[in-house]
C-alpha cells in the first residue's frame, strides 16, 4: 500500500537489499542520498512487518514528467521473496498512476534479472525502446493506459 515511511526506514531497507541487485545500488549512488531522494520526491508503496520495510516499490507518479510515471526501485527481502508481495506493490503503483491520469509507467531492469523481468511482464509491462535510450544496457519496460 502507499505509505509514509521514514528516511531511516528506507535507508535501512536499501542497505539490506543492496547486494541483491545484479548491479548494487551503492555502486551507482550513495544509499543515504538515495533514501533522502525517495523520501522527499517519490511515491512509496511498501509492506511493513514489525516496523521494518520487507518489500518496497518506489517511483514517480506525483512528480511524473510529461504524464510518464517511472518506477525507480522494486525490492523484497530474501525471506519474503516468491510470495507475490513485490508484484502486488507494482500493481498498486500502476493503479495509482492510472488514477492520476498518467499515460504510462516505465521501469528499467537488468536483462539477467529474470525473476524481475518476468514479474513485470506478468503485470502487463512490455518491452519498450525509445530514441536516445538513457540506459541502453538495460531492458526498458513500459505499461501504457
Amino acid at each position: 500500500m502507499k505509505i509514509n515511511v521514514s528516511r531511516n526506514q528506507i535507508e535501512d531497507f536499501l542497505r539490506e537489499v543492496d547486494s541483491l541487485f545484479p548491479v548494487p545500488i551503492s555502486s551507482k549512488t550513495d544509499l543515504g542520498n538515495y533514501a533522502k531522494k525517495i523520501t522527499e520526491n517519490a511515491d512509496v508503496f511498501a509492506c511493513i512487518s514489525e516496523g521494518r520495510i520487507i518489500s518496497m516499490t518506489a517511483g514517480y507518479i506525483s512528480n511524473a514528467y510529461d504524464k510518464q510515471g517511472y518506477i525507480s526501485i522494486v525490492a523484497t527481502l530474501p525471506q519474503y521473496q516468491g510470495k507475490g508481495i513485490g508484484g502486488k506493490l507494482v500493481r498498486e503503483f500502476v493503479d495509482e498512476a492510472r488514477a492520476h491520469g498518467l499515460a504510462s509507467v516505465h521501469v528499467y531492469a537488468v536483462e539477467s534479472n529474470t525473476p524481475a523481468v518476468q514479474m513485470y511482464l506478468r503485470n502487463g509491462f512490455q518491452h519498450w525502446h525509445s530514441n536516445n535510450e538513457p540506459r541502453p544496457k538495460d531492458l526498458h519496460l513500459r505499461i501504457a493506459f
